[in-house]
This record gives structure tokens, C-alpha cells and sequence, in this order.
């Protein structure tokens, strides 16, 4: 695939588009063997450079594009191959927000994409990963290490619940059942509930797991749910009713953590 067909084909702005195509690369080779060879490396290279976050955004892209063979020849669908690389388009967006240019910041993250480990299926990203913990909520048990399925809520259109069970039912088809399915996300941390409704798209999509494991070794979901991180939270917005609730509840002492949760047995056979 051509590069000018993948950047349009994942809705990359057409700004973004001018400046790729201005780059001028004599070692497109050299950097994909690094990529595979020598990850750190790859990334010290980059981050060398004038414009890091463009050239990034320059050699992901490129990789991507050699992928396109591999998708025809495992038989995944061309809408799966543009749903999974259009989180390009939405990290480069959030690029140009948070820096006022055009990038990818997120390479220790969507090299996922191009290694193949990791897919957009409708409204969630599944990816085949050890678990990095040992996990056990009743006779079930997952030991550190074990092949399993991670479930990411990539950021975009309300977290619906049936596009969940949707999503669920395309990766059981294309991943099986075998392997037990977690997600490690703020949207788990047990703190939501007390200032979530139940019956709320994060409420409802909360149900789906078992939470059995807690951290707070980052403040993600302040990240999230106000897009910065602030150590004075009363300068937060409070534009959405989440926001108002988190405010007032981190304004009362509250903390928000992670949770690792496992997908119910009942959603093992979501319609």
C-alpha cells in the first residue's frame, strides 16, 4: 500500500498530510530493520530529531503500510486493518492539541499496531498479551505471564453497550474463548462507583468484569476525564456532569485509582 492512500485512507488532516509528504528520508530501510531489531534504539533515534513526534508519525506510518499484506494473507477485513490504524489519527490529533503540532507522542503504544498484536474491532481494541498479574476471583485463576486478551477502550464515540457486546461477539469469532480476557483501565477503578449511575455508559460497561485488582500508580483517570493533570484539582473544569462529580469527590480527599478486571462468563456469549 502507498503511503498517500494509508493517510488518507485513516482520515489523517490534510495538513498532516502536507507535512509527511515535505519529509525527506534517505534511511526508511536502515529505521524499519531498528524497528524490529532494536526497539530502544529506533526510539532514541527518533526522538534525536528536529521533529520527533512528525517522524514518528512518518516511520509508523510507513510500517503500517507493510502490514497490509500480512492482514490479506491472515484473511482480516480491510475495515479492521483502517478501524485499528485510525487510533494514528486520533493520537495525532491529540498531538497537535497538546503541542500545537502534528505527531505521534504515543510510539511506546501503537507499535502494537504495526507488530499485529493489537485490533480495533467496533467499539474496543483487543490485544494478545501476557498478564502482568497474578489474578484470581473465585476457582478462576490467571498466573503472571499466561497468555491472555487485553481489552482497551480506545477514545471516540460513547461507550454504548450493545457496540460493546458487539465488539465482544467480532473477537470471540476472530480470537476464540480460550484465553481469558482482562482490561486494565480507570474505567474500572472502584472509586467510579460512588460517583457514577449505575445505568451510565461507564456504569454499564463497569458490569461486563469482575474487578479484582486495584492500583494507583498513575492518575490516568484524572488525565481522561479532564485531559491534564493538575496537582491543585480545584482548577478543573467541570463542563461535564463526570467532571463535576470527579472534581467534587477529589476535592473531599478522594483518590482515583486503576482496577484490572475479568470479563463475566455470562459475556462470553454477548448476542
Amino acid at each position: 500500500m502507498k503511503t498517500a492512500e494509508f493517510y488518507r485512507g485513516i482520515s489523517l488532516p490534510e495538513e498532516a498530510i502536507e507535512l509527511l509528504e515535505k519529509v525527506k528520508d534517505t534511511d526508511e530501510k536502515e529505521m524499519k530493520v531498528l524497528f524490529q531489531n532494536n526497539r530502544e534504539a529506533f526510539y532514541k533515534n527518533i526522538l534525536k530529531r528536529e521533529n520527533p513526534w512528525l517522524s514518528f508519525l512518518y516511520y509508523y506510518s510507513q510500517m503500517a503500510c507493510d502490514t497490509w499484506e500480512e492482514y490479506k494473507k491472515r484473511g482480516i477485513s480491510e475495515k479492521i486493518y483502517w478501524d485499528t490504524f485510525s487510533d494514528f489519527t486520533i493520537w495525532c490529533q491529540n498531538c497537535k492539541e497538546e503541542t500545537g503540532k502534528y505527531g505521534l507522542r504515543q510510539y511506546e503504544w501503537l507499535f502494537r499496531h504495526i507488530d499485529m498484536t493489537l485490533f480495533r474491532l467496533g467499539r474496543l481494541q483487543f490485544e494478545a498479551f501476557p498478564s502482568e498479574w497474578n489474578l484470581t476471583y473465585g476457582e478462576y485463576t490467571i498466573k503472571k505471564g499466561e497468555d491472555v486478551i487485553y481489552v482497551h477502550i480506545p477514545q471516540g464515540a460513547p461507550l454504548a453497550k450493545v457496540e460493546c457486546e458487539k465488539a465482544f461477539k467480532e473477537a470471540f469469532s476472530m480470537l476464540g474463548k480460550e484465553k481469558a480476557y482482562i482490561c486494565h483501565s480507570w474505567l474500572l477503578g472502584p472509586e467510579l462507583s460512588e460517583i457514577l449511575d449505575e445505568n451510565s455508559n461507564i456504569g454499564k460497561f463497569r458490569s461486563f468484569f469482575h474487578v479484582v485488582f486495584r492500583d494507583y500508580d498513575t492518575r490516568e483517570a484524572e488525565e481522561r476525564i479532564f485531559k491534564m493533570v493538575q496537582e491543585n484539582v480545584s482548577v478543573y473544569p467541570e463542563t461535564t456532569s463526570l467532571q463535576r462529580a470527579a472534581k467534587q469527590f477529589l476535592m473531599e480527599g478522594g483518590h482515583l485509582g486503576n482496577g484490572v478486571g475479568i470479563l463475566k462468563e455470562s459475556c462470553l456469549n454477548c448476542r
